[in-house]
């Protein structure tokens, strides 16, 4: 099994090993960025410098996401990050990095506790000058494989109405309309749940 590598400053030579072991399917979605001459790393409470960057760049996705200011966005998705030491991970944020060691993709993963086989994807954003360039859908692909190498059944999406870009991307790669959940947060309007199955 490989080992889990977190980031902080998006240079090279600076990922450290941590004692959290991951699976070879994992790594997939760490190399993703490898197309495109980049790289990816699992991100810690160090990245917080280039992931403000990253949400700056992408304040208009975020607004449509769940109306959040980026440097709030920022702090809700390294706090949810598990502490190192002890027990299996259930929340994972990976950082995809281009040819210079600049943020320019985010993931957001979690695995339900109990494992019951349902994963959710929280976030994908992709910084808008790489939009296009099919590394979304790479994300979604590699994200598949490592959940069905884990023993998972689905992956859930919450997505509102209103985010129709978000929407789109979700059909284009395989989700399907599940109905429209009731934990949405206030003001977010309606919002879809949709599923891929991987088993």
């Amino acid at each position: 099994m490989a080992k889990l590598h977190s980031i902080g400053s998006g240079k090279p030579g600076s990922a450290r090993r941590r004692g959290h072991p991951i699976s070879r399917e994992a790594q997939l979605l760490l190399d993703v960025p490898a197309a495109y001459g980049g790289r990816g790393a699992w991100l810690d409470r160090r990245s917080w410098p280039q992931l403000q960057r990253l949400l700056e760049r992408c304040r208009e996705d975020l607004a449509l996401y769940h109306g959040t200011t980026p440097g709030k966005a920022a702090a809700r998705l390294l706090a949810r990050i598990d502490p190192p030491g002890g027990g299996r991970r259930r929340c994972f944020l990976a950082g995809l990095f281009d040819w210079n060691g600049e943020l320019c993709a985010v993931v957001d993963v979690t695995r339900r506790e109990p494992d019951d086989g349902d994963w959710w994807l929280g976030l994908i954003l992709v910084r808008p000058d790489l939009r296009g360039r099919g590394i979304g859908a790479d994300v979604v692909q590699a994200l598949e494989q490592w959940v069905r190498a884990e023993g998972g059944r689905a992956i859930f999406v919450a997505v509102q109405r209103r985010n129709l870009p978000a929407l789109h991307f979700a059909r284009r790669t395989g989700f399907v309309l599940e109905g429209e959940t009731s934990n949405a947060p206030s003001g977010a309007g309606k919002v879809d749940l949709l599923v891929r199955w991987v088993a």
